[in-house]
C-alpha cells in the first residue's frame, strides 16, 4: 500500500487474517459497514499509533494495533469516529493522544482509547465546550500519568477546564488527590516544586485549590496570584433560542433552585453552572417555572440596569428592566422579556 512504512505495512501483514475476520463478523452486525472507511482509519490512524508504540515497545505493537482495530470496527459502525464519524475531533484526540502517548497506550491501548473517546463525545455533544483544549491539556499532562488510572481522572479534571462546569467540585477534589505537580500542570500553576518559598508543593497547591472553591470566576491559572475582585461586569451569556440550536423556546425566567439557579421557559428547566471555565444548562427532569422574579441577597438589581455587590456596583444598560433575576452568592443571572439567553454578573 503506497505512503505506508515498512514497520507499518508488516504490521499490517501479520495481523491481516485478524482483521479481515474482525471485518467480516463486525459487517455480519453492521450490514453497511464502509470497508473503505475501516480501511482508512485503520491507515490514517491506527498504523501511525502502532508504530509509535513499536518505538517504545516493540513486542506490544501488534497487539496494540489489533485490541484498537477491533474496537473501531463497533465506533466506526456507530458513527463515532473513521472519515464519516459524526465527531472529528475524536479522531484527532486518537492520533494525538494514543499515537503521543505510547507508553500508556502500550499498557492499556482498550482503556486509553475508551477514555479519549467517551470524553471528547460528551464534550462535542455538550454545548459551549472545547474539546480542543482538552486534547492539549492530556497531551501536556499525559507524559507524566504512571497509568491509565491517573490519565483518566485527569481527564476529569481536563473537562472542566474545557467547560464542563458541572464537573468544577469533582475536578477540584481530583486535583487534591494527585501529585502536586501533576495538580499544577492541569490548572496551568507555576510548577510548585519550581516557585515561592515558605511552603511545601502541596502547600501551595492547597492553597490554590482554596481559592478555587471560595471564588468561581477565578481563573485557575491565576488562583495562586493574591490579588481581590474589584469590579462588576456581565461575565457571560448562556442559552439561546431554540430554533437556531439553543435551548429555549420562549425567553426564559430565573429563580433560586437547590441553592443554585434554575433557569426555565414554557416547557422545560435547566439547572445552570457556570464558572471561569465555562456556562452551560443541564436539564432538570421536572420542569421548575419561576413564578415571579427571585434573587439572593448578596446582589441587588435595579431597573436601570445597576447592580451591587459587597460595596462594588456597575450599570449595564443592557440589563434595564428585567424580567427576573436569581442569584447563588456569587454569580447573578438576569433575563430580559425579549431575549432568549441569561446574562450572569460577577464580580471580576
Amino acid at each position: 500500500m503506497e505512503g505506508l512504512t515498512p514497520n507499518a505495512l508488516g504490521l499490517l501483514r501479520a495481523r491481516r487474517h485478524v482483521f479481515n475476520a474482525g471485518f467480516t463478523a463486525a459487517r455480519g452486525l453492521v450490514p453497511g459497514l464502509d470497508g473503505q472507511a475501516v480501511l482508512a482509519h485503520l491507515t490514517d490512524t491506527l498504523l501511525p499509533i502502532a508504530e509509535a508504540v513499536a518505538a517504545v515497545h516493540p513486542d506490544r505493537a501488534g497487539e496494540t494495533l489489533e485490541r484498537l482495530y477491533l474496537l473501531s470496527l463497533d465506533l466506526i459502525g456507530r458513527g463515532v469516529i473513521g472519515p464519516a464519524g459524526r465527531h472529528p475531533v475524536i479522531g484527532d484526540g486518537w492520533r494525538r493522544l494514543l499515537g503521543g502517548l505510547p507508553e500508556l497506550t502500550a499498557t492499556a491501548p482498550e482503556a486509553m482509547a475508551r477514555i479519549v473517546t467517551n470524553a471528547l463525545h460528551t464534550l462535542s455533544t455538550t454545548a459551549g465546550t472545547r474539546p480542543g483544549q482538552w486534547i492539549d491539556l492530556m497531551a501536556a499532562v499525559g507524559p507524566v500519568c504512571a497509568d491509565d488510572h491517573v490519565f483518566a481522572e485527569c481527564g476529569k479534571v481536563a473537562a472542566w477546564r474545557a467547560g464542563m462546569a458541572h464537573y468544577r467540585n469533582g475536578a477540584l477534589a481530583v486535583c487534591a488527590g494527585l501529585d502536586a505537580s501533576l495538580a499544577a500542570a492541569l490548572l496551568e500553576l507555576p510548577d510548585p516544586f519550581q516557585t515561592g518559598a515558605g511552603q511545601t508543593g502541596a502547600g501551595r497547591i492547597g492553597a490554590a485549590l482554596a481559592v478555587l472553591r471560595e471564588d468561581p470566576w477565578r481563573v485557575p491559572a491565576e488562583a495562586a496570584t493574591p490579588g481581590t475582585r474589584q469590579r462588576l461586569d456581565v461575565v457571560a451569556r448562556v442559552g439561546g433560542f431554540r430554533g437556531f440550536g439553543g435551548p429555549f423556546l420562549t425567553p426564559p425566567r430565573v429563580a433560586v433552585h437547590d441553592g443554585g439557579i434554575a433557569a426555565a421557559d414554557a416547557e422545560a428547566a435547566f439547572l445552570l453552572y457556570a464558572d471561569a471555565c465555562g456556562c452551560l444548562l443541564v436539564r432538570l427532569d421536572q420542569p421548575v417555572l419561576p413564578s415571579s422574579p427571585m434573587a439572593d441577597a448578596a446582589f441587588g438589581l435595579f431597573r436601570d440596569g445597576r447592580v451591587d455587590k459587597g460595596g462594588m456596583t456597575g450599570t449595564f444598560p443592557q440589563l434595564a428592566e428585567p424580567s427576573s433575576w436569581a442569584s447563588d452568592g456569587d454569580t447573578l443571572a438576569v433575563t430580559l422579556p425579549d431575549s432568549h439567553f441569561v446574562f450572569l454578573v460577577a464580580a471580576s
